[in-house]
């Protein structure tokens, strides 16, 4: 993995980098730039999901998302527009991110092979971008500009440029794949537990209507989603997008009277996620199981402990501004119903990649006796 994403990502440095290399990378988690990116995603979710409804055509919500949160995160971490560079960077992500799990072996035409020639050319990016910051030719309010700023800071409170490409690399992989393939999984789920989808529904229209028309959504709007953040929650657990979490033990436990101290372990999140003495009905989608609290370590999708992933925030507040959007703006068909998974994929998601048409919700209701709500989201929807 390392060989891909680079030996300075927050995946795979050490622990003593690890703390320092993750309190300078939380400026874009923390609350002032989730707002901004709150919306930032929404503007964007909202104008393409109507792009799609308006040419009235199939289309699978994974690819969607796929190329909704690469360039959500693109403009978050470095102000990227430009279509071109777009494609460009997102097409060696894709192949960077198939190499990570591959057979290291440099042999042309493998995924390995392909993956560190994707990660050269990512890498070269990344330095002509950092030398245009630093000369004045370019400059935008973004998690790059905030790294650069920092050049004349002692070393223990910056990245180097090596750290500063490696952890854009892993934001922007690991901010796009996991989080698509959750929306996809709720897609799902949703479409195959219409109470559910209805209860979220009704919710998501109160939000709507407590709005201005045409406003956008504020992170203070996502307290109010209590049952959207249980479909999440629930989502995550059946979904496992992360299926397992390698470790190291620092210190000596005693696991079935063997002490594991300097030994590798895998953490099955599936096997907890599914554990029926954990969840009553495990393999069943019901969201209102979180009105529970849970039992320490019994709900692990971004891992745990000092390693949880730094994009916890990121990811919850991105699929909570999908649901709105999708649930509050249309209704929908999946047109595929195979669950088969993709094989080569390093993440549990969908060979389909969960193809759907959508309906507006202002569509539907014009044969409605509900004339207030067809009204409200006519202008919502313009």
């Amino acid at each position: 993995m390392a060989d891909a994403v680079g030996k300075k990502s927050l995946l795979c440095v050490p622990q003593e980098s690890h703390k320092r290399i993750r309190r300078l990378l939380s400026d874009p988690f923390s609350m002032n730039s989730l707002s901004k990116f709150v919306e930032r995603f929404d503007n964007m979710l909202c104008e393409r999901l109507k792009k799609v409804q308006m040419e009235e055509k199939s289309f699978t919500v994974l690819d969607f998302n796929m190329k909704v949160t690469f360039d959500a995160m693109c403009d978050m971490l470095m102000s990227i527009k430009d279509a071109s560079l777009l494609e460009q960077i997102e097409r060696d992500c894709t192949v960077v991110s198939d190499a990570m799990l591959s057979f290291p072996v440099m042999i042309p035409g493998t995924r390995y092979y392909k993956g560190i020639k994707a990660r050269r050319r990512l890498m070269e990016t990344f330095k002509k971008m950092i030398t245009a910051r630093r000369s004045g030719k370019d400059y935008h309010e973004d998690f790059l500009q905030s790294m650069l700023e920092k050049d004349s800071c002692p070393a223990d409170q910056k990245l180097d440029d090596e750290e500063i490409m490696d952890n854009l690399l892993t934001m922007i992989i690991a901010g796009q794949t996991t989080t698509a393939a959750a929306m996809m999984w709720s897609v799902k789920f949703l479409d195959e537990h219409r109470e559910a989808q209805n209860r979220l529904r009704e919710e998501q229209l109160s939000v709507l209507r407590s709005k201005p028309n045409g406003a956008l959504l504020a992170l203070d709007d996502l307290n109010s989603m209590s049952y959207a953040s249980k479909v999440v929650k629930e989502t995550l657990r059946m979904s496992n997008v992360l299926l397992w979490f390698p470790r190291v033990a620092l210190n000596d436990c005693s696991i079935e009277g063997k002490f594991i101290k300097g030994w590798h372990a895998n953490i099955d999140a599936t096997c907890i996620h599914y554990d029926p003495t954990i969840y009553k009905h495990p393999m069943r989608f019901n969201p209102s199981r979180f009105d529970e609290m849970q039992k320490p370590y019994s709900y692990i999708p971004f891992g745990s402990g000092p390693r949880t992933c730094l994009g916890i925030n990121m990811a919850k507040v991105t699929m909570l501004v999908f649901l709105y959007r999708l649930t509050s703006g249309y209704k929908w068909t999946v047109d595929d119903l195979d669950c088969s998974l993709e094989r080569k994929a390093h993440i549990p998601r969908l060979r389909s990649g969960c193809p759907i048409t959508l309906t507006a919700l202002h569509d539907e209701q014009q044969t409605s006796p509900n004339g207030p709500i067809k009204k409200m989201h006519k202008k919502f929807l313009m």
